[in-house]
């Protein structure tokens, strides 16, 4: 390790069992020469997910190396972590709600139910499965595609796999369609090989969405079909094209929109 501090924990000082003797090599899997010892250190305070070393000094018992050796090492967390909700958004989209949420550690986690409310009348609308035990981060996400129009709110019901339970904050969105034509500016933007392309349109149309290099030439068509009314968004992967600038162009309805996309390769 060549940055960070060194910790001295005595929960992990010990006495090999052999302590002196002739220079040469001990049989290690021979009893006389190993011992099995388990410690429990209650003092150290370690992240989740940080990445941490251990070492010990052999403190030699004469003036050769004694040839300390440490195999079969394993560490267990026996702490009980609960299950600890990191995120939870939820966003509309093309009439329907995502919900995306994140965990940072999971005891014990059943899963999760979704409830979802308009008038403070929760209900039930869907189930994800958790992942037990885990002191890693986890993501989940769940779609809402019969969202109600204009003001939802949605909370998780977090299920222990005894039956206990506990609830996650409300998060509320506006589920309300598009009020104008627009074609946003892809994210990202430089971009290698894609990017997203986001659109809204007022009323069910028929929509054209296609990319032109510099001279004007088509080079792909990502939309061309009746859409609904409501917010969109389509991938554009550019890993057949060369590095250059481009441009995405929306047409509906006689409206029509253009935003410059860069490839960097």
């Amino acid at each position: 390790m060549t940055t960070g501090t060194w910790t001295d924990v005595n929960e992990l000082d010990f006495v090999t069992p052999v302590t002196t003797g002739t220079v040469g090599a001990f049989d290690g899997n021979t009893s006389p020469n190993r011992t099995t010892i388990t410690f429990t250190i209650s003092s150290l305070n370690i992240s989740n997910g940080s990445t941490f070393y251990i070492r010990w000094t052999d403190f030699n018992a004469s003036s050769y190396d004694d040839g300390l050796a440490i195999d079969d090492f394993s560490m267990i967390n026996d702490s009980q972590l609960p299950v600890q909700l990191s995120s939870f958004t939820a966003n509309p989209f093309e009439g329907k709600v995502q919900l995306n949420w994140s965990t940072a550690t999971e005891v014990n986690n059943y899963g999760f139910e979704i409830l979802r409310s308009t008038q403070n009348d929760w209900q039930k609308i869907g189930f994800v499965a958790g992942h037990g035990n885990s002191n890693s981060p986890k993501d989940y996400s769940f779609t809402d595609a019969n969202a109600p129009k204009g003001n939802v709110s949605y909370r998780l019901k977090q299920i222990d796999t005894d039956g206990s339970f506990s609830y996650s904050d409300v998060v509320s969105v506006n589920n309300l369609l598009a009020k104008s034509f627009k074609l946003y500016s892809p994210y990202p933007n430089p971009f290698n090989p894609s990017t997203t392309i986001k659109y809204s349109i007022p009323s069910a149309s028929n929509v054209a969405l296609k990319i032109y290099d510099v001279i004007g030439n088509e080079v792909a068509s990502l939309v061309n079909e009746k859409k609904d009314a409501g917010e969109y968004e389509v991938n554009f992967n550019a890993k057949d094209l060369p590095s250059g600038i481009y441009f995405s162009t929306l047409r509906s309805n006689g409206n029509v929109q253009t935003q410059k996309l860069i490839l960097i390769k």
